[in-house]
């Protein structure tokens, strides 16, 4: 679901076409750029780096509400923010004090992340392109007939966002519809929690068929690998980790089409 602040309405009659945006969360840079409005963005943060183009703009700071600087961003004069639920609310209530938009992005689904594609499509004054772009995506994930048969056998995926304590995701991240729109189930798809803390015993009983492992958290193919308890493990045993990018399974932006065909290919070859 999308979390909407400061006035920002998701009917036609309420969206101001935007013509100052700062970026305070790496997927709104690929978002606003991904439907043709990057011309609109006048300041991002430390982190949003994608696509190349984001990188030409000045830095308000870090991505979390403490290290990022309330004044830098004031001094762009943007007319509209566009930050992350769980992330910024601490600067909403400041920015919308001066009588700035701010939209806070909260995705639960590759629905709501459509919806939100849609909206800053409106903002940006890019809906044609937005819709297009919209298009493409569910062309590019939809399963053909032959991976939908073989998704019926349940392929088991364990997400390892984090370890010490282990983090996995439940069934209202984003990260859940990637590995079930690549045909894939995810063992904790049974908790409502976004990013729940799991024992390592349940993820011994659940046994995953597939370890995703994101090159942020720390940790090498071989650290899992070398885990004692875990060599009776489908994913152990048979080989079966993928190491993937973190910035492209963890941001709810356009690449989770990336995403979603990554897993696929390496689950079942096509």
């Amino acid at each position: 679901m999308v979390t909407v602040f400061s006035g920002c309405k998701k009917k036609d009659t309420d969206i101001d076409v935007a013509k100052r945006i700062v970026c305070l969360s790496p997927s709104s840079g690929e978002i606003i750029c991904a439907v043709g409005g990057e011309d609109k963005i006048v300041a991002r943060t430390d982190f949003c780096d994608f696509p190349s183009v984001m990188n030409k703009f000045p830095s308000v700071g870090g991505f979390s509400g403490e290290t990022i600087s309330l004044e830098a961003i004031l001094s762009f004069k943007p007319d509209f923010v566009y930050g992350s639920s769980g992330a910024h609310e601490m600067l909403s209530e400041s920015l919308s004090s001066y009588g700035i938009k701010v939209f806070l992005s909260d995705c639960s689904s590759l629905d709501s992340l459509y919806e939100e594609i849609e909206y800053i499509g409106k903002v940006t004054d890019c809906s044609k392109r937005a819709q297009i772009f919209i298009g493409e995506m569910k062309r590019s994930i939809e399963m053909d007939t032959d991976i939908k048969d073989t998704a019926d056998k349940k392929v088991k995926v364990f997400y390892e966002l984090w370890n010490e304590p282990f983090i996995s995701v439940g069934n209202s991240s984003f990260i859940n519809d990637i590995i079930e729109k690549s045909g894939c189930y995810n063992i904790f798809s049974d908790i409502k929690e976004g990013y729940p803390e799991v024992s390592e015993e349940s993820i011994l009983e659940r046994n995953p068929d597939i370890i995703i492992l994101p090159n942020d958290n720390g940790y090498s193919l071989d650290n899992i690998y070398r885990r004692k308890s875990w060599q009776n493990i489908n994913a152990v045993k048979n080989k079966r980790i993928l190491q993937v990018d973190g910035n492209v399974f963890n941001r709810p932006g356009p690449r989770v089409v990336d995403a979603v065909l990554e897993l696929r290919q390496f689950a079942f070859g096509k």
